[in-house]
């Protein structure tokens, strides 16, 4: 099994040794190549690694476990179709779609950050003893031991940099480390498998920037629609799956879920969140209802491309819709929506059908305190617990790495004391608890009505 150091270190000697084997050649045609990378030079430098995690999706793996290190990136998910480095080879010297997606999507990634960005990558396929290694010009192959799962490395460096200052190099590697980080955060949380990155679980619904479990927002319904034509599956952990060890190929483990998990595929989601900000410091500090927009976000395998405010009043509890774009057109990365009259039609048929599940939504402060709680609970358990044990394995290999795990396990902890201090905020001097729910009960009413008028003439 081949990592982002290993990579480094043989990509090194095998230049030295000027030593490719020229079987693994790049043979795109000159026309068609130029028109086709173009489409994937992406409009940030780390969007790369989102076509990873959708080529992890559409593989049908249950998990992606990413590491990243202060040489490069590694990755491990297991398809449900077994790829050979045969299949790899030809279509990533292809510029014509390959038949199976989720290789197709792998392509563009590494298309990118190599072709583009002139990084190393080694590639090694279940139950193969040979690592395909990306050399700048052709694959190289190493021995390797057989793995299980399909494990990528992506080098930090490109071909053209060396190894620079011990320092600077560590510096260097955690910038970009957090900024892949970043794009993961930002972008996947909606990929329907059991995410993780140095152990730390990053895909659920509750966890979206705009409308998720964070300081100024609160989700407290989950509702969804099993009418429409696409179906979109959601992130385990929306339900309350957690397993901070879980291998690729392992069954996630199973816990209550936020209202419970539906029996059938559902083709979209909305949650509901209420909208505050804080105002005031220090003991005098308390938490006010403030206005905010509802929004759709459209989910292509598993990754965020788009948002589209609804035409609906902003509210102190807003609505996030979930859709996805299968079908619908998108730029050449697959990566940005592109207006059209489909997703149009589809944005006003997924909110209508979403209307009913607001006769189910009730509001009650006390309540969605708890339920917070134990929401951030489970995540910062899981972040502290993969933040240290990725800080003492990572340690073992490069001190500065140590750094990052604790960090992690910092912010775990910080989650579970916010809980305490949410709760008494919220409570505390300032807006009574009456006054504030009661903001919240109008805020609610106005989004319910609002939507369901909207829904009658799809119109949104």
């Amino acid at each position: 099994m081949q990592t982002a150091s290993d990579l480094d270190a043989y990509l090194r000697a095998q230049l030295d040794e000027a030593q490719t084997d020229s079987s693994g050649s790049f043979t795109l045609a000159e026309h068609e190549a130029i028109r086709k990378l173009a489409g994937f030079a992406l409009e940030r430098d780390t969007a790369w690694i989102l076509k990873v995690v959708q080529a992890a999706v559409a593989s049908g793996s249950q998990a992606l476990r990413i590491r990243l290190t202060s040489e490069g990136a590694d990755f491990k998910f297991l398809p449900t179709r077994r790829w050979t480095n045969a299949d790899f080879r030809r279509c990533f010297a292809d510029p014509q779609p390959d038949a199976d997606p989720a290789l197709e999507l792998l392509k563009h990634g590494l298309w990118n950050i190599s072709l583009h960005h002139g990084h190393p990558f080694s590639l090694s396929m279940p139950d193969h003893d040979q690592a395909l290694i990306w050399t700048g010009s052709g694959f190289a192959e190493r021995s390797t031991e057989p793995t299980t799962a399909v494990h990528l490395s992506v080098s930090h460096r490109s071909l053209q940099q060396g190894k620079g200052i011990l320092l600077l190099r560590d510096f260097h590697a955690a910038q970009r480390n957090s900024a892949l980080l970043k794009e993961v955060s930002h972008f996947a949380y909606t990929a329907p498998l059991h995410l993780t990155v140095d152990g730390r679980p990053l895909a659920a619904l509750q966890l979206c920037p705009t409308h998720g479990s964070n300081a100024s927002s609160m989700p407290f319904a989950l509702g969804w629609t099993e009418r429409g034509g696409e179906p979109l599956p959601l992130p385990p952990a929306t339900w309350g799956r957690y397993r901070v060890q879980a291998s690729p190929d392992e069954q996630l483990a199973a816990d209550a879920p936020l209202l419970g998990e539906p029996s059938a595929k559902i083709h979209a989601a909305l949650m509901v969140s209420l909208e505050y900000q804080r105002v005031g410091e220090g003991q005098s500090s308390r938490l006010q209802a403030c206005r905010r927009p509802s929004i759709l976000h459209w989910v292509s395998h598993g990754v965020l491309i788009g948002r589209t405010q609804l035409a609906l009043p902003e509210s102190c509890v807003a609505g996030a819709v979930f859709a996805s774009t299968h079908g619908l057109p998108t730029d050449l990365s697959g990566l940005q929506m592109v207006r059209s009259v489909a997703a149009l039609a589809r944005k006003q048929e997924v909110c209508s059908h979403l209307a009913p599940c607001f006769a189910h939504i009730h509001l009650a402060l006390p309540h969605l305190v708890h339920r917070r709680d134990d929401f951030t609970r489970k995540l910062g358990i899981g972040t502290s617990i993969g933040g240290l044990l990725f800080g003492v394995t990572a340690g073992v290999v490069d001190p500065a790495l140590a750094i990052l795990g604790v960090v992690a396990a910092g912010s775990g902890v910080a989650a579970l004391t916010s809980r305490s201090n949410w709760a008494g905020q919220l409570f505390n001097v300032g807006q009574s608890e009456r006054d504030l729910e009661n903001s919240f009960q109008t805020g609610l009413h106005q989004l319910k009505e609002a939507w369901i008028a909207r829904a009658k003439i799809h119109d949104f």
